[in-house]
């Protein structure tokens, strides 16, 4: 084929203009927005999946029981229900607040049977866990995730002999039940349970709420017992009496987010209000107790 010398300028422009509009589209396939090489995905690789921004994730399930969040703000996931036995009574066996963790349950089990078996017919007594499903629990601040446990005190009489109220009876600085003549706190069965709780080997004891004077009578019975150090000491971590509650008629224990329970949170969230309200309650019942009176 001849082309005449005038028509190819008139060709080459075409050329020129055609390639003009595809080249954009050419760049814009190899090139990023800025400049730079797009790296292309990997057949392999999924798509990122975006964080749900919320506070509390489900459970995972196929798992067994699941402490979730925690003891101020949570939920329990397959809690087990605490039954009664020769060692142990529920102090409302109708109640539905009978749920833990599998580790808080039997370390209320395990402790019950030590002391029962040193003491036969000491029998623990056990108020509110959590409900089935955790959650708030009314007249708690605490007792949402299957981690907390109100346990009574022992009680003997004048001769030694052990006794069962139908409630829990608070304890003055010297041992002595209110409102109950002859009855007193049994220092040692409840220094067996404490010690059986400090020191079992499946639960981990993160607190056990007791009033001060107790905690007090407790330590130094362990010390003329010849109680071991290491023992007494974790004991006297354990124990404290928490603002504004004093504990002087029952225990709170609760124990360390088990292992395994990654949705789990250790300590409660405290805020500047609760501990203003905490403060203020405190004060009012410091001003309205007694100072003991010397024996």
């Amino acid at each position: 084929m001849r082309f005449r010398l005038g028509s190819v300028p008139a060709l080459s422009a075409s050329v020129v203009a055609l390639a003009l509009c595809v080249a954009p589209g050419l760049e814009a396939k190899g090139k990023s927005q800025d400049g730079g090489e797009k790296s292309k995905p990997r057949a392999d690789s999924a798509p990122k999946k975006s964080k749900a921004a919320s506070p509390k994730r489900a459970p995972r399930r196929g798992k067994g029981s699941e402490s979730i969040g925690s003891p101020t703000d949570g939920a329990l996931h397959l809690g087990v229900r605490l039954s009664q036995s020769s060692a142990v009574k529920l102090r409302w066996p109708s109640g539905s607040a009978h749920f833990g963790t599998p580790e808080l349950v039997k370390m209320l089990k395990r402790g019950a049977s030590k002391v029962a078996t040193k003491y036969p017919g000491a029998v623990m007594v056990v108020g509110d866990i959590s409900a089935k499903e955790g959650g708030k629990l009314s007249g708690h601040a605490s007792h949402t995730s299957g981690r907390d446990a109100d346990v009574g005190f022992y009680y003997v009489d004048a001769k030694g002999r052990t006794v069962r109220p139908a409630r829990f009876l608070s304890v003055d600085w010297k041992g002595h039940a209110v409102g109950a003549a002859g009855v007193r706190f049994d220092v040692a069965r409840n220094w067996a349970m404490v010690q059986s709780w400090v020191t079992d080997p499946r639960a981990r004891v993160q607190h056990i709420f007791v009033a001060k004077h107790l905690r007090s009578m407790l330590l130094k019975h362990a010390t003329k017992i010849g109680a071991y150090l290491p023992v007494r000491h974790r004991a006297a971590i354990a124990m404290k009496q928490p603002s504004g509650a004093a504990h002087d008629n029952h225990f709170h224990v609760r124990i360390s987010c088990p292992r395994g329970d990654r949705e789990c949170v250790q300590h409660p969230r405290v805020t500047r209000s609760s501990k203003a309200g905490s403060k203020k309650k405190g004060r009012r019942q410091s001003a309205s107790r007694k100072a003991p009176t010397k024996s």
